[in-house]
């Protein structure tokens, strides 16, 4: 079974990344 990435799945998991960095930032400037 090949997996199938759409675009929309990148791009979520890309905001979800990003999110995650951006919290992780916040709380090691704090």
């Amino acid at each position: 079974m090949s997996k199938v990435i759409n675009e929309k799945d990148v791009e979520r998991c890309k905001k979800t990344i990003n999110k995650e960095k951006d919290f992780l930032d916040k709380t090691l400037t704090e």
